[in-house]
């Protein structure tokens, strides 16, 4: 059994493990093992889902070869194997059953703020940029901020060979471009921008008004006592 250092990209966020080759006859297996090393960030996946690239991050190793192929690769705490998902999981409600009824009646909100989520989600698969450091996700407030402040960089992934081999068989040094070429201010124009923000604006209102529903029954608990209230919208106790 061998510990091999691995280093999760999700975003612009790294998680870094050892993880064992247990049980593993080649490189698909330790994909299964990597996934079991991240239980809760890796939940959405399947194995078949991660991809395993050499410690310069670009350069993939075949699923196929066998797991010894990994002790050729110099593999280090500073120079990791790096391992990417295709695409990041929408985010799943997470929270207590109060936060889950605080939705209950805004329907629409929450599904324009359903959009927003997998819109930056998506956008973080081919821009770095910062968001919360204990969020899983960014939000769209964290795309503005970076398109804004200019915060931002293309993901990039490595030239083939195909790519670098010109037509008279000549072969550049590897490299790496864009996972998409767009510029991230550019791939909306200035009104597609304006609308989007004034969308996000307006659900984020309506979401927060502080209005309460009427004919609802709220229970309280008053922390300097047992005792329990009913205490309905209307007023009445």
């Amino acid at each position: 059994m061998t510990l091999h250092f691995v280093k999760l990209v999700l975003g612009n966020k790294n998680y870094k493990q050892k993880v064992s080759t247990e049980g593993c006859a080649d490189v698909d297996d330790f994909r299964a093992n990597i996934k079991k090393k991240y239980p809760h960030l890796l939940n959405s996946y399947d194995g078949a889902q991660l991809t395993l690239f050499q410690p310069d991050g670009t350069t993939e190793i075949d699923p196929g070869e066998v797991i010894e192929k990994l002790n050729e690769f110099a593999v280090g705490p500073w120079s990791p194997l790096v391992v990417r998902v295709e695409e990041l999981p929408l985010p799943a409600p997470i929270g207590s059953s109060r936060k889950q009824l605080t939705y209950k009646g805004m329907s629409t909100e929450a599904s324009c703020r359903k959009y927003f989520d997998a819109l930056a989600a998506k956008l973080a698969l081919f821009y770095k940029f910062d968001w919360g450091v204990d969020s899983s996700f960014p939000t769209i407030g964290d795309v503005f901020k970076a398109v804004n402040e200019s915060n931002w960089k293309h993901h990039t992934r490595g030239k083939t060979l195909e790519e670098r081999t010109d037509k008279d068989g000549f072969v550049e040094q590897p490299t790496e471009v864009p996972l998409l070429a767009t510029p991230l201010p550019e791939l909306f124009d200035e009104d597609e921008w304006k609308r989007i923000k004034e969308l996000n604006r307006k659900t984020t209102e309506r979401i927060h008004d502080a209005r309460l529903p009427t004919d609802t029954y709220f229970f309280f608990l008053q922390l300097n006592s047992t005792s329990r209230q009913y205490v309905s919208s209307k007023g009445s106790v």
